[in-house]
């Protein structure tokens, strides 16, 4: 049995009861509510097709699964990476308006570049399963290093994001649980940063064997085993135990836009908000409902009069 092989049957073993963790904490936590228990069960759906698709691949080496090998790796890591971020924007849409950072224009920023990752993983996957063209190879190693160095900014964003708010707003927290989502957001980035540099060295390095998914030598499956499978495992294990822990989020996925955007005149519902607001001065504020009516008719009768 090969190195390899050894390892996906590892990772069939250890993600098949994490996929199914996994699942349960969706479904506790809401599906819709917070995309980062959804990144979970993507991640570890990608892994068990990975690793599935890697020992057919030994004995029947054919295009179609190397491919579905290839780009279950790559997608892998985006998913890992949206874990996080979900997880960390989760706190600051529980968090009072007056301290969360969370805005839209970044938030719109970050779910762009992971698509953005995504889409170029896919096509990577696709060029590095055309063994018979080295202009594809070439081609699939630059998408997936701007691939790796998209997923790297949001990263940066969203571990710094994790960082800030466990050091200075922590003490806003009230929702309870969520303070636990901090500390294990905060303890998941050393794994997370350590799967990014393993992804790196793989983008930049593509000659050498010892960062190559599909070597054998000793030098490959022990690095894979450590920066990849361990530490995916453990970041899925430390998101997985807060989700069974904390309970499920009572603040919208979305935060109204006044909120994000700090006051009324950024929305269209923050306009209509000044409108009611300025006709209220003109008919006279805190009149009540019923002498704001009686105003409006007195200007009303002197309009038709003139």
């Amino acid at each position: 049995m090969q190195a390899r092989e050894v390892l996906f049957i590892i990772e069939l073993i250890l993600w098949t009861p994490t996929l199914g963790l996994a699942i349960y904490v969706a479904t506790k936590q809401g599906f819709h509510r917070q995309l980062g228990w959804f990144s979970l069960i993507l991640l570890g759906i990608f892994r068990l097709l990975g690793a599935a698709t890697g020992i057919a691949s030994i004995s029947s080496p054919t295009e179609g699964l190397i491919e579905t090998s290839i780009i279950s790796e790559s997608v892998g890591l985006i998913s890992l990476v949206g874990a996080l971020t979900g997880l960390i924007f989760r706190v600051h849409n529980n968090l009072p308006p007056a301290h969360s950072l969370l805005a839209p224009l970044p938030a719109r920023i970050v779910h762009l570049a992971t698509m953005a990752a995504l889409i170029l993983s896919i096509l990577a996957g696709s060029d590095f399963a055309s063994t018979n063209s080295q202009s594809d190879i070439a081609q699939g190693h630059k998408f997936i290093k701007i691939a790796v160095g998209l997923l790297s900014g949001v990263f940066v964003f969203s571990g710094g994001l994790a960082l800030y708010t466990r050091a200075m707003l922590m003490r806003h927290i009230s929702a309870p649980g969520e303070p636990r989502l901090v500390n294990c957001t905060s303890a998941a980035l050393p794994f997370i940063a350590l799967r990014l540099i393993y992804a790196w060295l793989g983008a930049c390095l593509p000659d050498s064997s010892a960062f190559d998914v599909f070597s054998n030598g000793t030098g490959a499956t022990v690095a894979r085993a450590l920066m990849q499978i361990a530490a995916e495992l453990v970041v899925a294990w430390l998101f997985l135990w807060a989700g069974c822990t904390v309970p499920k989020s009572q603040a919208p996925h979305h935060r109204p836009n006044h909120a994000l955007g700090g006051g009324y005149g950024g929305t269209r519902g923050g306009k209509t908000a000044m409108l009611q607001r300025g006709l209220e001065g003109v008919w006279g504020h805190g009149t009540g409902e019923g002498q704001g009516q009686q105003q409006r008719e007195k200007v009303k009768s002197s309009v038709d009069e003139v």
